[in-house]
């Protein structure tokens, strides 16, 4: 099998097997003793765990000759997490676990897209990236819906065994990988001769981006996982609300988030396919006008069809131009600095959904989900202002450098 296939099969099976207990997670934290609040403060506290490590792990990966023993550290840290959440009950054992949870997503973010579009360009010597992550982001999602009804069919919302089996799958993966030696076939990228100080690792990385005139691209980029993050956390609270608190059985969340990942998948087809900024720039102006809709639907209404079916469609709304952004600022960045370059974007978008999570916690009790969507709303406009000004500049840019060969051709 090939490197990249084979790469790809290893990172589906990660998010798949974690999204075994997706469905209604949220659900368990509370049927085992926290309060929405709670798991807000307890997604706070992950994304803290993000914020202080993701940056010095993505100059370590940098720094290091092969990134594929990361992969494979995110994956253990994450069976630990599986574990530890299926036999807790107290808050203070589920901090722990989320400690290995913050751990595992931080080290997963900043090298599996890294080492997907090298092991790529390795292989195949092309750079169209929004085709490479479309490729995997379409076929993650498919996959996580599958195991996300797998996970929910005749499971009540308290059961635990499926976190223990899933912890189990993941430490199987992990150990399977080193049996076959991956470690070896992984190791590709050749060692750097020096190591360049912290100093003059982020100058390089702050004069490609001002180079290539990513800036904007770079704040979009952000908004868009930042948005991810909240649709993530939040989608169970929020369909749980518009079907009424009698829906307790999680092949229903099941199913749910299984049509989310389907929708995402149709996204990151989508992107695949056509690379379009022009396209992107309307799917967000669509994720804002739902969000506004939503922000202002009133509860009494007895309709809940069509505000479960317009906050559905706001996963495919932001998929595409999130893997368009995100194809977009690997293109034009080095292998040197891409491991750093995707963790200082986790950062600032943790950074960002912390504040967030922190607000919802405190609000959520007075003002209800509409805090939620008008935090959504308000990042769309965000990233769609900055997505429009990289378009528009690089219209004119164009249109400059077409003007300058006329006049060249003229002068001839």
């Amino acid at each position: 099998m090939p490197l990249f296939y084979r790469l790809l099969t290893y990172t589906i099976l990660f998010s798949s097997i974690r999204m075994l207990v997706g469905g209604y997670s949220s659900l368990y934290l509370i049927n085992h003793g926290l309060s929405i609040a709670d798991i807000s403060f307890l997604k706070a506290f992950q994304g803290l765990v993000i914020v202080l490590i993701q940056i010095p792990i993505g100059v370590i990966i940098d720094r290091h000759r092969g990134r594929y023993p990361f992969i494979l550290l995110s994956i253990f840290f994450a069976a630990i997490w599986l574990f530890l959440t299926g036999i807790s009950d107290s808050a203070v054992y589920f901090y722990t676990a989320e400690l290995f949870n913050g751990l595992s997503l931080a080290i997963f973010n900043a090298v599996m897209l890294p080492i997907l579009v090298e092991t790529y360009s390795h292989e195949t010597g092309k750079d169209d990236y929004n085709h490479t992550l479309g490729k995997f982001f379409k076929y993650q999602n498919l996959l996580m819906a599958i195991s996300v009804i797998l996970g929910s069919i005749f499971v009540n919302i308290t059961s635990r065994y499926v976190w223990l089996i899933s912890a189990l799958l993941l430490l199987g993966i992990g150990s399977f990988s080193i049996l076959t030696n991956d470690l070896k076939k992984f190791n590709f990228l050749l060692p750097q001769k020096t190591h360049k100080r912290a100093k003059l690792h982020f100058n390089d990385i702050f004069n490609q981006v001002k180079s290539n005139n990513l800036m904007v691209v770079f704040l979009a980029n952000i908004a868009l996982i930042t948005i991810f993050q909240i649709l993530a956390q939040f989608w169970q609270i929020i369909i749980y609300d518009y079907l009424g608190k009698d829906t307790s059985y999680a092949l229903v969340y099941g199913l749910f988030f299984s049509a989310i990942l389907i929708l995402q998948a149709m996204g990151s087809h989508l992107a695949e396919k056509k690379n379009s900024l022009l396209l992107s720039l309307f799917f967000v102006f669509l994720l804002i006008v739902s969000m506004g809709c939503l922000t202002i639907y009133d509860e009494n209404y007895s309709n809940r069809i069509i505000p479960i079916i317009v906050f559905l469609a706001s996963f495919i709304l932001f998929k595409y131009p999130s893997v368009i952004m995100s194809a977009l600022l690997h293109k034009n960045i080095s292998n040197d600095i891409r491991a750093t370059f995707d963790s200082i974007i986790s950062t600032f978008s943790m950074v960002a959904s912390i504040v967030i999570f922190y607000l919802v916690g405190v609000l959520l009790n007075k003002y209800g989900n509409s805090v939620i969507l008008l935090s959504l709303a308000i990042l769309s406009i965000f990233s769609m202002i900055c997505i429009a000004a990289y378009f528009i500049k690089t219209k004119y840019k164009l249109k400059n450098q077409l003007e300058g060969v006329s006049l060249l051709d003229h002068s001839l």
